[in-house]
């Protein structure tokens, strides 16, 4: 299974990732989505995630593009639904995978421009999660390997965050649309590689996580390598 080089920028707001006053280098429909949010904290986010997407997809687009504004991101539909994002340059619809996910201090952006690999990520605080939410939104066996930990607090909180940020990324590489269901994303991990089921597909080699920690968070990225035309999501449940 060939999965293709994934590119990755992170870092922290606060660094030189000084987004422009100038926001001509935003598209016509990143400008809708930006005025979708008043928050200011949400629209710092949200344009420092487009600035360094759109220095990294230039960067490895094989043509040479005078512009970021060439470059157009949405990751919102016509009814202002949330979708995966797509890059479009000059209203053409590129065959790459971009995710984006932030924390309040920190940035992940990872592309893809192999149309056979996908590519999601995200970054989770790390910080002690409420045994509810383990309840609601993790697997009977995810919880049984969670309970098995005799590492201490520290180190039980930690994997639990890897998990969770797993969850995330890989419902980012894989979906095709479908909502956020946690419980139909299954993480097993043992002393070998990760395996993980999403909804009925069971990935080994074609998934591949990679974890690590940075500025106090769990960072995951998720790559799928296979066909977008092979797969399909039953909706059959598991819990």
């Amino acid at each position: 299974m060939v999965h293709a080089p994934i590119h990755l920028r992170c870092g922290r707001f606060s660094d030189s990732w000084e987004v422009p006053d100038n926001l001509d280098w935003l598209s016509y429909w990143e400008r809708i989505e930006l005025g979708r949010f008043s928050h200011r904290g949400r629209r710092r986010a949200w344009l420092a995630g487009r600035w360094v997407s759109k220095q990294l997809i230039r960067e490895n687009h094989p043509e040479f593009v005078e512009g970021l504004r060439c470059f157009s991101i949405r990751s919102m539909d016509e009814q202002f639904r949330p979708t995966r994002p797509k890059i479009c340059l000059k209203q053409r619809e590129l065959p790459y995978t971009l995710s984006i996910t932030h924390s309040d201090t920190n940035f992940l952006v990872a592309l893809s421009t192999s149309a056979e690999t996908k590519v999601g990520v995200d970054l989770c605080h790390l910080a002690p999660l409420p045994a509810s939410f383990l309840t609601n939104w993790f697997t009977d066996s995810e919880r049984e390997r969670i309970d098995q930990i005799s590492d201490g607090e520290e180190q039980r909180t930690k994997e639990v965050c890897r998990l969770w940020a797993a969850k995330e990324a890989i419902y980012k590489a894989c979906n095709r649309g479908e909502s956020f269901a946690p419980r139909q994303v299954e993480v097993s991990w043992n002393t070998g590689p990760w395996t993980c089921r999403y909804y009925d597909n069971v990935w080994k080699d074609e998934l591949r996580l990679k974890t690590w920690e940075v500025d106090g968070h769990v960072a995951v990225t998720a790559t799928l390598s296979i066909p977008s035309n092979a797969l399909p999501i039953t909706g059959v449940t598991h819990d």
